[in-house]
């Protein structure tokens, strides 16, 4: 290669790695990448990685383009000239053995591919050893190759060779070279005195070939080397990887009868590092987090073992104890596993025996959890982060205290945290709210293994509340006890004065309004036949609660009064329920009335729908005799003009019309009968709402409005094209005036809308010349880079082709819509064929499969010339001539055949090594 090029090269490798300008390194990138792709790249980079004056940056690209060529090229190369290539990355090896060390890497990594590949190079690897080995000067080498080997054969997915050559070649370098790696390791490590430069390498190697699984542990029933990564350590240079290989060593000995010498071996080393962790300060969270990974790698590893006999195994599993008291909340988690499997093995054994001889471990992992459940106490410390962190972690601890719950029983698991409640009372100075807060939280997630007929340590803690300090951290927790043990008290009704009473007083304090706002709603849920005579107290309590609490707490009493009033006769439940909605609709009125609106107002009309919604949604008589009128059906036409002035005015409003559209719903799914009379007028409405505002809420309620009526009541059926007609006219609009990456929700809403009007009235709209703006609007839908967009788009053509075929016998319904797609043919595979190599995520390959299989069955020849001219319009650079033919003859074979799984599998190959291929043309279309 001419001097001119090299210097060139080099320019704009150092314009890659030190340019400060990003269009310019962006530029200098896609052209490198095209010189890698040209045949001149192998003696550009070996004369690069040659020249001793150039940078650690050349040197490293250099190394990295070899490597690449070596991956992807090999086959450009004869078999002399592949053995060339061999000695002269021994050589360059040789030159940069002292580093630096990701060019040494690189050339390694050629190397392992060069070997891979490379059969006539019969025994690369002990060819290697012999070559590398005998020097300390290339040992380094010789360890980073046989490092790289295992995980770069494993991992590699970019090396072109049949599976089956690919098996039986790595199979050689690999299984059939473990044993002597093996031992050339161990003995290097026994040889290696104190250099711990050198251990960290070789224990490292040997990590790499434990994680490929090419090394049977089963060598290690009689080696020196479980005792020497156990002493490692004791070494501050070699623990994290003595933690990483002796780790190894305990998954892959998992249980397996060949292992027991090992394992009994390495049970030998727990006592030791149990002290080991114990005497480790508290502070050091990175070794202590690394000890714990081993006690709960053995755990879960030997769990049978210790499930037979736990005396032989107490070492580690208190150890996983001790893990779970430390600290650190980001390492206690680990544990997790390990208990929940633990507990679940338990509970299959039927010998009491075995079961009573964890007892005592449970009871102390009950009390451990509880302790962890305790904030700190000093809070000033902490930062927002931290408190989510911590409520996070109160939730996924709360599993394992369930576990331990079903294990032990409800009565001993409640009576732990009610035993230090009780003692937190009779002694109130020795007791900060933190020491009480805890086990009252415990009690909240042990309520889902209490039976509703518990009598013993329920009815104490009950009665035990009330006499609880004020501090709103223990009210708010307390408060929470009650409304997990909701479905308790509907078994014990007299509870339930003292309990209204308990949440009730909990409004007045706003740090608890939230938790009493939730537990009236539980208790109002699950006691509803209880509390209907209690309405006439929630009333007033309800309109007052308005002027002091959130949205989000008025929602959660609504609910929790709904779910009351559903429980009343149902003579008296339109009286009702109109008591508790008209003060609502009068509050919406005069807000209405006053003609001009600030945010704030806005804000208060949608809380307000809300509410009504909510009542709509909960109070859904089930006892109506069939055709029989519900008694809320009069409370929605008492209501409608209101919500009809909504839709006129609050259109373009989107919090407004997304309440709205919440309280709609029910009127269409729960009292779908009575709300016929209103169906023609409320139609108009939405399509005129969507017309003026393009809200995706209008087109999703339209959705429901289709699904409930279409089937359910016939002569609705020309009201609802209308509908669909009116609203996709207004989408059409949108779609020329806007891109669909602009307004997502509105085209995944509009698509789904379709495809429920396909299901319920296919014919309707397979008839319609309508048909054809819908397609082109699937069409430009294809340039999406919303998951949710494409999915919601492929469906609607995967639906619409399926029913073509369905009724292809049926000229009169299907004729239309085949010309449709006869018409648009060429440009819907285009556009989806590019969408997909381009966007789409491969999980929704599958789906375009599909949809060309469907294609390939309507029109067999037609589709066959869509695809060659989509593919003819790739430029060359992107597909070559070879890629090409390779594809079509695989699409039309798979077409013909109708095999979708054949289809799926090209598609994805097919995406996969183009966006490969094309990273930096693609990447810079998205820039």
């Amino acid at each position: 290669m001419s001097a001119a090029k090299v210097t060139e090269v080099v320019q704009a490798i150092q314009t890659l790695f030190s340019s400060s300008n990003a269009s310019s390194k962006s530029e200098a990138n896609l052209w490198l990448q095209q010189i890698q792709k040209t045949p001149e790249a192998w003696s550009l980079a070996a004369e690069l990685l040659g020249e001793q004056n150039n940078s650690v940056e050349v040197h490293t690209f250099s190394a990295q383009m070899l490597r690449n060529k070596v991956v992807a090229d090999l086959r450009d190369l004869d078999t002399s000239r592949c053995f060339e290539l061999r000695d002269s990355l021994i050589n360059l090896l040789y030159k940069f053995r002292s580093g630096p060390n990701l060019v040494k890497t690189q050339l390694c990594l050629a190397l392992v591919a060069l070997a891979l590949q490379l059969k006539e190079w019969e025994d690369p690897v002990n060819e290697l050893i012999q070559m590398l080995g005998g020097s300390p000067e290339t040992a380094g080498c010789l360890l980073e190759f046989l490092t790289v080997l295992p995980e770069e054969i494993n991992g590699n997915q970019k090396i072109p060779m049949p599976r089956q050559e690919y098996i039986e070649r790595s199979g050689q370098l690999l299984t059939g070279n473990s044993e002597h790696v093996l031992q050339l390791l161990i003995t290097s490590i026994q040889n290696s005195g104190s250099d711990s430069d050198i251990q960290v390498k070789l224990f490292t190697c040997l990590r790499s070939w434990l994680q490929s699984g090419d090394i049977s542990v089963t060598y290690f029933n009689e080696s020196p080397l479980p005792d020497l990564v156990f002493k490692a350590l004791e070494s501050e240079e070699l623990f994290d990887i003595a933690v990483d290989v002796i780790c190894e060593i305990i998954d892959e000995s998992r249980e397996t009868e060949e292992c027991i010498p090992l394992i009994g071996r390495l049970r030998e080393n727990f006592k030791p590092l149990k002290e080991m962790m114990k005497q480790t300060d508290l502070e050091d969270r990175d070794r202590l987090k690394a000890f714990c990974r081993i006690f709960t790698e053995a755990g879960e590893a030997y769990l049978e073992l210790i499930v037979e006999n736990l005396e032989r195994f107490r070492d580690v599993v208190d150890g996983i104890l001790e893990c779970v008291n430390l600290p650190d909340l980001d390492t206690v988690p680990m544990t997790f596993y390990f208990w929940c499997s633990l507990a679940s093995r338990l509970q299959q054994i039927n010998d009491s025996d075995t079961r009573h001889d964890f007892q005592e471990i449970f009871f102390s992992l009950v009390d451990i959890i509880i302790k962890q459940l305790h904030y700190p106490y000093n809070l000033d410390d902490w930062t927002s982060e931290d408190r989510e962190d911590f409520m996070n972690f109160r939730e996924e601890i709360s599993d394992v205290l369930l576990d331990c719950c079903h294990l032990l029983g409800a009565e001993n698991s409640l009576a732990r945290p009610y035993t230090l409640l009780s003692n937190y009372i009779a002694n109130p100075d020795n007791a900060q709210w933190q020491d009480i807060e805890a086990p009252l939280v415990a009690l909240k997630f042990m309520a889902a293994q209490v039976e509703e007929t518990e009598s013993v340590i329920v009815p104490k803690i009950m009665k035990l509340i009330p006499h609880l300090p004020s501090h709103p951290k223990v009210r708010t927790a307390s408060t929470l006890v009650i409304s997990y043990f909701s479905a308790w008290t509907a078994e014990h009704p007299e509870y339930i004065p003292s309990q209204l009473d308990y949440i009730s007083a909990g409004f007045e304090h706003p740090e608890v309004a939230s938790a009493a706002a939730i537990a009236l709603n539980y208790l109002c849920k699950d006691c509803s036949r209880h509390l209907v005579d209690y309405l006439s107290q929630l009333h007033p309590f309800y309109l007052a609660a308005a002027k002091s609490l959130t949205q989000k707490e008025m929602l959660e009493i609504t609910e929790a009064l709904a779910h009351v009033i559903s429980a009343v006769p149902l003579s008296n439940i339109l009286p009702t329920v109109q008591t508790f909605c008209f003060p609502i609709s009068e509050a919406l009125n005069e807000l209405l009335s006053k003609g001009t609106y600030t945010p704030e107002h806005i804000t208060e009309i949608s809380d307000l729908v809300e509410r009504i919604g909510v009542f709509l949604e909960y109070i859904a008589p089930e006892e109506l005799y069939f055709g029989e009128r519900s008694p809320v059906a009069s409370l929605i036409q008492d209501l409608w003009p209101l919500f009809e002035r909504l839709l006129v005015s609050f259109s373009s409003e989107p919090i407004v019309s997304e309440s709205l559209c919440v309280c709609l719903k029910p009127c269409f799914v729960y009292y779908r009968q009575d709300f016929i009379p209103l169906l023609p007028s409320c139609i108009e409405r939405i399509a005129s709402a969507f017309r003026n505002g393009g809200l995706s809420c209008y087109l999703r309620i339209s959705k429901i409005i289709i699904e409930e009526y279409a089937e359910n009541v016939p002569e609705s059926r020309p009201t609802l094209f209308n509908l669909l007609e009116n609203l996709s006219e207004s989408m059409f609009k949108i779609a020329q005036n806007k891109r669909f990456t602009d307004v997502p929700d509105v085209a995944e809403e509009y698509f789904m809308l379709v495809t429920a009007f396909l299901s319920k009235l296919p014919h309707m709209l397979l008839q319609t010349p309508m048909l054809s703006s819908i397609i082109r609007c699937g069409i430009a839908a294809f340039g999406s880079d919303y998951h949710r967009v494409l999915t919601s788009v492929l469906e609607f053509f995967t639906k619409l082709l399926d029913l073509m075929k369905a009724c292809s016998k049926e000229p009169a319904v299907v004729g239309l819509s085949q010309k449709i797609i006869c018409d648009l043919g060429a440009d819907f595979v285009r556009y989806l064929l590019i969408g997909m190599v381009q966007t789409f995520s491969l999980d929704l390959v599958g789906d375009v499969g599909n949809i060309f299989v469907l294609l390939g069955e309507l029109y067999p020849e037609e589709n066959q010339n869509w695809m060659v001219g989509t593919i003819d319009q790739f430029p060359p650079e992107a597909l070559s001539a070879g890629e090409r033919e390779s594809f079509l003859t695989e699409y039309h074979g798979a077409i013909q055949n109708q095999h979708k799984r054949r289809l799926g599998i090209l598609f994805t190959e097919f995406v996969t090594q183009y966006r490969r291929k094309n990273f930096d043309l693609l990447k810079g279309r998205n820039d």
